[in-house]
């Protein structure tokens, strides 16, 4: 699976890229992902500084929050395209945000 997984990565990012399978509950802690049934999106800055938590199906507020923080960490990339005629569920939650 992780190898599979990897030829979807260019090569240029492997040393950035991570799978892991089994128990890892000491990271999971530290990084607060406590429920296994659900996603996380985490948006990093350029030294690895935690930027942008979420777990769960986004709102609208909540993506345009994340696209905002992609922007602004990446300028010149335009996050909105990534989303254009792409239709999300307001009634979902999620879990926490942070900007550091």
């Amino acid at each position: 699976i992780a190898n599979a997984s990897k030829r979807h990565v260019p090569e240029y990012k492997h040393k950035n890229y991570i799978v892991q399978f089994g128990d890892c509950a000491e990271f999971r802690d530290i990084i607060r992902m406590h429920n296994k049934k659900t996603g996380y999106a985490f948006l990093l800055d350029g030294i690895g500084r935690v930027r942008f938590a979420g777990s769960g199906r986004a709102s609208e507020d909540e993506l345009k929050l994340l696209i905002d923080f992609v922007n602004e960490l990446t300028p010149g990339l335009k996050a909105s395209k990534l989303t254009k005629g792409k239709k999300n569920d307001d009634t979902s939650k999620r879990n926490s945000n942070t900007r550091q």
